[in-house]
């Protein structure tokens, strides 16, 4: 057996593990003033132990405050074919999930996962908070280079 050539990476265990935060060019990033909370994506967590990293780079934004939710690992029932399979069990763990979040107090929730972020983002409309924000990492740091250019 031959080792693989290439490792493949998530976006923030990248950054924060190969590049390292003290070389992001953080004095760009422009004052995002949310209260934000951090879903855990059940197979970046647990499957890939990436737990630190997304809020590491989260807290590097300038006006961030980040509030841990309860149960920030606890599935939102998008993955594993759980959503497209078993669509009742899914909603049922998803408005678990936005309940969290709304209990959380705050004004945004971030996940590193398309699926989580579609699910969320449904049950928090279904319960009637659709102004809570769903961002990732990259696009929350992309709106914090954006203001800070400005």
């Amino acid at each position: 057996k031959h080792p693989p050539k290439y490792k493949v990476y998530e976006f923030c265990e990248y950054l924060v593990n190969e590049i390292g935060t003290e070389n992001l060019n953080t004095a760009d990033l422009g004052e995002i003033n949310m209260t934000v909370t951090y879903h855990d994506p059940c197979h970046l967590n647990r499957g890939q132990g990436i737990h630190k990293e997304p809020r590491q780079l989260i807290q590097l934004i300038p006006g961030i405050k980040l509030v841990e939710m309860e149960e920030s690992d606890r599935c939102c029932g998008a993955g594993g074919g759980v959503r497209s399979g078993r669509r009742n069990i899914s909603m049922l763990l998803a408005r678990r999930k936005a309940e969290l979040i709304i209990k959380s107090g705050a004004e945004a929730v971030i996940t590193e996962c398309p699926f989580c972020h579609l699910q969320i983002r449904e049950a928090l409309n279904e319960l009637g908070y659709e102004h809570t924000k769903v961002y990732n990492v990259p696009d929350l740091l992309a709106l914090s280079y954006q203001k800070g250019k400005k």
